[in-house]
């Protein structure tokens, strides 16, 4: 039976499944999505607020920020047709 993806909700890391992660202040982070998912068929969307946001590919990002403080960075993944949208769990990141 093959699971159909738009059922499954993404899962997205600062890899080797961590979800916490503290860095300096400008210092690039690496984000992963895990789930893999057709790219022809979504789009993906990193949400993190303040951040300068490099995108390596649909499943790697880098964020930076350029204040200490405490953030939060998720992704959506978007249907094409926009007939569905699947949020990420969180990601809290510590800039100090």
């Amino acid at each position: 039976m093959i699971h159909e993806l738009k059922n499954i909700t993404p899962f997205i890391n600062f890899g080797f499944g961590r979800v916490q992660e503290a860095a300096a202040i400008n210092q690039p982070v690496t984000v992963w999505l895990a789930t893999l998912y057709n790219q022809e068929a979504y789009t993906f969307v990193l949400s993190a607020p303040g951040a300068t946001v490099t995108k390596v590919s649909n499943y790697e990002y880098e964020v930076a920020y350029a204040e200490a403080g405490s953030y939060q960075v998720s992704l959506n993944v978007v249907n094409i047709e926009k007939s569905a949208s699947l949020a990420s769990n969180i990601l809290n990141l510590t800039i100090t």
